[in-house]
């Protein structure tokens, strides 16, 4: 059963634009036999950011050849954790499956730039970012009418939030706009 968010404590959105989520690339994994579950040390690699560390309990899932060249997505700005002789750099995401000891890890289902930072998907109008406040438009939509299907925004011009400046930034950029002949 899932927790509910009344006894968990709330986090805000400044809380999430502070927490570094990042996709990186295990490049190396092996049996971490002193930890006191079972763990896999995992060197992954985080394009700019370099090899971090991470010790996962994720044992009764995957095996440690398997995990070698897999993208997994991983909080990079934790303090370090010192685990027995192994200093864990960053935390691995993953579920973890009710009922088993299994762990499914967090992976992009597509290929992404190694060291990419997560960001939360917003579509153009029906949010807005002011400052560090994210709150949904009071608009209700596009007006109907010929002015709304020329000027309305195509899926492709989505935006992510910038959690280093807080604001809107285009990902892809538009189609050209036909032009209407007379």
């Amino acid at each position: 059963m899932a927790e509910s968010t009344q006894t968990a404590e709330l986090s805000s959105v400044e809380d999430f634009f502070r927490t570094e989520i990042r996709t990186g690339r295990i490049e190396r994994a092996e049996v971490f036999a002193k930890a006191r579950k079972p763990a896999y040390k995992l060197w992954i690699d985080f394009g700019e950011l370099g090899l971090k560390r991470s010790s996962a309990q994720i044992t009764a899932r995957y095996t440690a050849d398997e995990l070698i060249g897999r993208t997994v997505v991983a909080v990079t700005n934790f303090p370090p954790r010192q685990i027995a002789d192994f200093l864990s750099e960053v935390l691995v995401l993953g579920v973890p499956l009710e009922g088993t000891d299994e762990v499914v890890l967090l992976t992009p289902d597509a290929e992404v730039p190694i060291g990419a930072r997560i960001a939360l998907p917003a579509e153009p109008r029906s949010r807005s970012v002011r400052g560090s406040r994210y709150r949904p438009s009071r608009r209700p939509g596009p007006r109907a009418g010929p002015v709304a299907r020329r000027t309305a925004v195509p899926l492709s011009a989505r935006v992510s939030l910038s959690a280093d400046r807080n604001r809107a930034r285009p990902v892809a950029t538009p189609p050209p706009r036909a032009t209407l002949a007379s």
